[in-house]
């Protein structure tokens, strides 16, 4: 009889907790998906410019588009080289959101950063310019001193256009792009 009644004890200490954890799950509300940044991969080009006197104006005309050949990865490695390099960002966003472009290692001479807003970029007037580099003063109103970075915008359904110019004289050419959140 004694173990009767400790199994039914037992079985209803049971019960209670299970009811309890299922109350809980329905009163925590469930957080809500975060927006998600665009992704680098495969949407990296990159153009030498062996002149290197190639403007933005330049590097937006359709010859010269043609001439980029697509970066699997987030990252390029070109050696030592006297040729400026383009790197062309197109990144089509699922969310509104904003992010932080930025460029590693920081030891490239002089980086020219054009960023468009989103949905825009078909001539040089729709890009801002951000110059970093180790030639070159620390930006005033720059994200960092210790790192190549710009902020970017990015809406539903648009692309944010972003090229970058980099001549480095000094040095061997390798950098890694990511995007984080602000």
């Amino acid at each position: 009889m004694l173990g009767k009644v400790l199994f039914e004890i037992r079985r209803l200490a049971v019960l209670l907790i299970s009811l309890a954890i299922q109350s809980l799950s329905i009163a925590t509300p469930v957080p809500a998906a975060e927006p998600q940044l665009p992704t680098l991969s495969g949407h990296l080009s990159v153009l030498e410019d062996s002149s290197a006197a190639l403007t933005l104006s330049d590097v937006l005309n359709a010859d010269q588009q043609a001439r980029f050949r697509q970066v699997q990865r987030r990252d390029i490695n070109l050696g030592f080289t006297r040729s400026a390099i383009w790197v062309r960002l197109s990144l089509p966003s699922t969310a509104n959101i904003a992010g932080i472009l930025t460029i590693t290692p920081n030891f490239l001479d002089s980086v020219d950063i054009y960023s468009a807003l989103p949905g825009k970029g078909s001539t040089a007037g729709d890009y801002r310019l951000a110059q970093t580099g180790d030639h070159r003063p620390l930006l005033r109103n720059g994200i960092s001193a210790f790192v190549d970075a710009v902020r970017l915008e990015f809406t539903a359904g648009q692309t944010t256009q972003v090229y970058i110019r980099i001549l480095n004289l000094n040095s061997a050419t390798q950098t890694h792009f990511d995007i984080g959140r602000v």
